[in-house]
């Protein structure tokens, strides 16, 4: 796989997309499996969880909620090491 250049840092990706998804489509169908009946409360970490979440919830065959709470320890790509 080839870099990705984002302002001036650089990333190699460690998964590619097909194979995200199907890993997303796994736990979907192991939380439908699991959780079968009932109504389930998924709780999100902003800002990274969006993207993961939307493609996760689209296959929850589940009733269910999703709440999201914001929480940061990062002042730029470094962390501060306080949860806030």
């Amino acid at each position: 796989m080839s870099e990705i250049q984002i302002k001036d840092l650089t990333f190699i990706p460690y998964i590619n997309e097909p194979d995200l998804l199907q890993a997303v489509n796994d736990v979907a169908q192991k939380i439908n499996s699991d959780y079968a009946g009932k109504e389930v409360l998924f709780v999100g970490v902003l800002n990274g969880v969006f993207m993961f979440a939307s493609d996760l919830l689209k296959q929850i065959d589940l009733k269910c909620q999703i709440i999201y709470v914001n929480l940061s320890s990062y002042d730029g790509t470094q962390s501060t090491e306080v949860v806030k």
